[in-house]
């Protein structure tokens, strides 16, 4: 395990896995419009386990690592989820497919074309 800008990352023999420190997602409701939330990565007792929380939401993912894959749940009695995905799935994304349900659709805030705005 070593700590990279805030990030987690755990090395394998075939693919090094990252656990982020945390990143924004946009949810969509069924009428197509969104809002933006934050989440973040908090510890848990176990050193390979983490949950991700979803800011402004009870939605919560825990994600484990092992030597062969990547497992996550959610925290949600209606609409439980429990997947087994492969160590090269990237955290991020993998969390957002967790915290997608029948009533919204979560994915990644696309921040590659934001520029922050100057001050003159």
């Amino acid at each position: 395990m070593v700590v990279v800008d805030g990030d987690i990352v755990y090395g394998g023999d075939d693919c090094d896995v990252t656990f982020p420190r945390g990143f924004k997602v946009r949810k969509y409701r069924n009428d197509l419009s969104y809002t933006v939330h934050n989440v973040v990565r908090y510890p848990t007792t176990n050193m390979h386990t983490f949950v991700y929380c979803m800011m402004k939401s009870p939605k919560k993912v825990t994600v484990r690592v092992n030597n062969e894959e990547i497992v996550a749940m959610n925290d949600s009695l209606y609409d439980y989820k429990y997947i087994h995905f492969e160590r090269n799935t990237p955290v991020d994304k993998l969390v957002c497919q967790m915290l997608t349900d029948s009533e919204s659709l979560v994915v990644l805030e696309d921040i590659s074309n934001t520029t922050e705005p100057t001050l003159f």
